[in-house]
């Protein structure tokens, strides 16, 4: 049980369902994309208005979910249309990490220790082997101790909140991945002073393993850092839901529903291609994108966030071909609200937009570290 909460929380980074084992041949949802249509789950066809040239009209509309659902149904697997661990049963059950970069400031070989134990909490559950791999070998989970811009996309910009994160299986680039945020101050200890090494790791490789943050406070994978006894890490509910997710039977038509997963973001929904070379993956309604969803253009630019009546609405990130960023709010296509502009000159705009122009109070600073603040 919890015996002291803190603010500071864990980074959940790209919550898609998948396994870690290198082995498996579809290891991404393009892999599966492309399997799937290559061996006639489901047919593209051209729904509406193939005839246009631009990125408004559909020109091939395909449901990775009917995709899914056919393929699941022909293999005896759960049908969940996801791309989920049962889809991506690992070959095998030996894994290995290890330990690339300590800047805890805590001895390596007890950091190593608690490291140990967190992967041992998992194994205990799941049916896993976990070892630590020698000096020369490859590791399935590598983790770091690392600060500032560690070249994963996923800086920790201090002052930050983010104590560590992870990826998930899926994301084919990153995955195995868990790094730990060195400026912050590490223990192996149990008494709140410091951060706890192995809990952290612990829900880190909870979710290196496909287990998405829960609201059970009780739960290892509970999004804020709190202090849990050692002998105590992993709740009930949090082994049967390991048990679920790689001992279950994955031909069995009655496997037990991961509540937690369920309710996470899920794989691709729908993929859309248009005439002038332009995708998109992600929710649809009424042929529109619709909730969460990337866009990619045909010139390398890309958005990734949230829609709404096939305009881009909401929280989002938009990356042009120059290597300018925005991330923030968006409406109608435009910048609007509080949003960080970094440009590809160096510059960095915090503060708020109208109509997709700087309007109201902002911070601008320059490489050279000139800095204006106001209106």
């Amino acid at each position: 049980n919890p015996i002291n909460k803190d603010s500071l929380k864990y980074q959940n980074i790209h919550p898609i369902e998948g396994t870690p084992d290198d082995t498996v041949a579809i290891k991404t949802v393009k892999d599966a994309f492309k399997f799937l249509t290559n061996f006639g789950y489901y047919s593209c066809k051209n729904p509406t208005n193939s005839k246009s040239d631009n990125s408004t009209s559909l020109s091939c509309h395909v449901s990775m979910e009917a995709m899914l659902e056919s393929f699941q149904q022909k293999n005896r697997l759960p049908v969940t249309k996801k791309l989920d661990v049962h889809t991506l049963k690992p070959k095998s059950r030996t894994l290995t990490w290890k330990l690339i970069g300590n800047n805890s400031r805590v001895n390596e070989e007890a950091t190593r220790k608690v490291i140990r134990q967190s992967f041992t909490d998992w194994a205990d559950y799941s049916g896993l082997t976990f070892y630590e791999a020698k000096e020369n070998e490859r590791a399935d989970f590598n983790l770091a101790f690392v600060s500032g811009d560690h070249s994963d996309g996923y800086p920790f910009n201090e002052p930050s909140s983010v104590l560590a994160h992870a990826f998930y299986p899926s994301d084919s680039k990153s995955r195995g991945n868990v790094h730990f945020n060195s400026a912050k101050k590490w223990s192996t200890t149990y008494d709140g002073f410091g951060y706890n090494i192995r809990v952290t790791a612990t829900h880190e490789i909870g979710h290196s393993l496909g287990r998405p943050h829960s609201d059970d406070s009780d739960s290892i994978m509970y999004p804020t850092y709190q202090i849990i006894q050692s002998e105590q890490l992993l709740s009930e509910k949090d082994r049967q839901r390991i048990r679920t997710l790689y001992q279950n039977d994955a031909t069995s038509t009655d496997a037990e529903v991961d509540e937690d997963a369920k309710d996470s973001d899920p794989s691709i929904v729908e993929v859309v291609y248009y005439p002038d070379g332009s995708r998109y993956e992600g929710a649809l309604e009424d042929n529109k994108r619709h909730g969460k969803g990337s866009f990619y253009r045909a010139n390398g630019e890309k958005y990734i966030g949230t829609w709404m009546d096939d305009e881009i609405n909401g929280q989002g990130v938009y990356t042009w071909l120059s290597g300018t960023r925005y991330e923030g709010n968006w409406k109608d296509g435009k910048q609007y609200g509080n949003g960080t502009l970094h440009a590809a000159d160096g510059r960095i705009y915090v503060g708020h937009w109208i109509n997709g122009i700087m309007n109201g109070y902002g911070i601008c600073t320059w490489p050279n570290r000139d800095r204006y603040e106001g209106d």
